[in-house]
C-alpha cells in the first residue's frame, strides 16, 4: 500500500518496494515535478530498495534521485525528479540506463532522457557517483 502525505512543498510517498514504486512512477510520472520517496533503510527487514533497484526504477521513466536524508532510524528520505536536461549522469546511472536499454526495459520516456542527455553532450561528462 503507497501512503501519502505533504512533507515541505512535495509530497511524501512511501514505498514498501519494487512494485509499489514502478506502480508509482509508472501512473505519476508524466505529470509530476518530484517527491520525497519514504524507503526502509538497507538491512532493516523486508519491503526495502535495494540502490540499484531505484536506480533503475527512477530511469526507466526518466528520473533521478537528487538528495538523500535519514527520516528516522529505519527509513530515508530520497528526493526524486525527472531529470532535467542539464542534469550529470554517474558511471553507474549510466551503467544501469545502458543494461536496461539492452533488456528491454527502459521505457520511451527514460529513452528519450539519455537521448537527450547524448545530444547535449551530459552523457559524455563525469559525474559524482
Amino acid at each position: 500500500m503507497v501512503d501519502m502525505v505533504s512533507t515541505s512543498n512535495m509530497p511524501m510517498v512511501a514505498v514498501g518496494g519494487v512494485r509499489e514504486l514502478r506502480a508509482w512512477l509508472t501512473d505519476k510520472h508524466k505529470a509530476s515535478r518530484g517527491t520525497w520517496l519514504l524507503l526502509r533503510m538497507p538491512g532493516r527487514g523486508a519491503g526495502r530498495l535495494t540502490p540499484d533497484q531505484l536506480i533503475d526504477e527512477l530511469t526507466r521513466v526518466g528520473w533521478h534521485a537528487a538528495l538523500t536524508r535519514t527520516y528516522d532510524d529505519q527509513h530515508v528520505l530520497v528526493m526524486v525528479l525527472p531529470r532535467k536536461p542539464r542534469a550529470a549522469w554517474t558511471a553507474r546511472e549510466k551503467r544501469r540506463a545502458q543494461a536496461l536499454y539492452r533488456k528491454g526495459k527502459l521505457l520511451p520516456a527514460g529513452a528519450a532522457v539519455v537521448d537527450r542527455a547524448k545530444r547535449n553532450g551530459r552523457w559524455y561528462t563525469t559525474g559524482t557517483e
